[in-house]
């Protein structure tokens, strides 16, 4: 089952120190608006324990203030139209996903835990050689099993499940092309930090990586870093690297 963890405070002292509570549930809803409420209505019908979190602030972002949604799905000359679409696309598919998920889950049933993927396991915040090409080992057994892929829904309308299979080739070829561009990056600069290489190499690696998927396979070329500004306006500023 999947478990929250909130944080509460309480005083020590004259200080405020956190606690943290843990609560189980069969299904978390993340996301407070329509859609979000329809679904978590939905699984609770089907007697699962559902949490319902809010991604912003109640005030901010949700279907009643869409700041996208409703506007891409027309303009105010279709407006029973596109309104109908918002709210089939809102509550209708939210409405089926709860169904979904009670089809092949029960309540109280425990799940298989999510396995840390190859990001958070080799492309951290502080990396090293080792890791970094267990990563590039990891992420292209990703890429490898994104073949089993299978889609059910074979509509060219609404079919949500196509746009998400996309988005995954799409996930997945940007995650191959970032890890396999880190591997021979052997510096430490800005968000880049290695262990192994603590300083930044100006010498070898001043140039910028440019990365191509081809035949499903990365392939990693070079641009020289511009050091000169187009005109004599705005002063050239050398590299220096950033301390604190």
């Amino acid at each position: 089952m999947p478990i929250l963890r909130f944080l509460s405070t309480e005083s020590t002292g004259g200080r405020s120190s956190y606690m943290i509570v843990d609560h189980t549930y069969d299904a978390i809803v993340v996301g407070a608006g329509g859609a979000g409420l329809r679904a978590a209505i939905g699984l609770s019908g089907h007697g699962f324990n559902t949490a319902y979190i809010t991604k912003l602030f109640l005030t901010r972002s949700h279907t009643v203030v869409s700041q996208g949604g409703i506007n891409a799905s027309g303009n105010e000359t279709q407006y029973p139209v596109f309104l109908e679409y918002f709210a089939l696309d809102r509550i209708l598919d939210s409405e089926a996903c709860a169904n979904r998920v009670a089809e092949i889950h029960k309540p109280r049933e425990n799940q298989k835990p999510l396995e840390n993927d190859a990001g958070e396991k080799t492309l951290h915040a502080f990396c090293t050689q080792e890791t970094l090409e267990e990563g590039c080992q990891l992420i292209d057994m990703a890429w490898e099993s994104s073949r089993d892929v299978k889609l059910q829904d074979r509509r060219l309308i609404w079919n949500s499940d196509l746009i998400e299979t996309i988005e995954l080739e799409n996930l997945l070829i940007n995650a191959c092309i970032t890890m396999h561009s880190s591997e021979p990056r052997k510096e430490s600069r800005r968000a880049h930090a290695r262990e192994d290489f603590t300083t930044r190499d100006d010498v070898s690696r001043m140039k910028h990586i440019l990365g191509y998927w081809e035949n499903e396979k990365v392939r990693l070329d070079y641009r020289p870093v511009h050091m000169n500004t187009l005109d004599d306006e705005i002063q050239t500023f050398p590299p220096k690297a950033r301390v604190y």
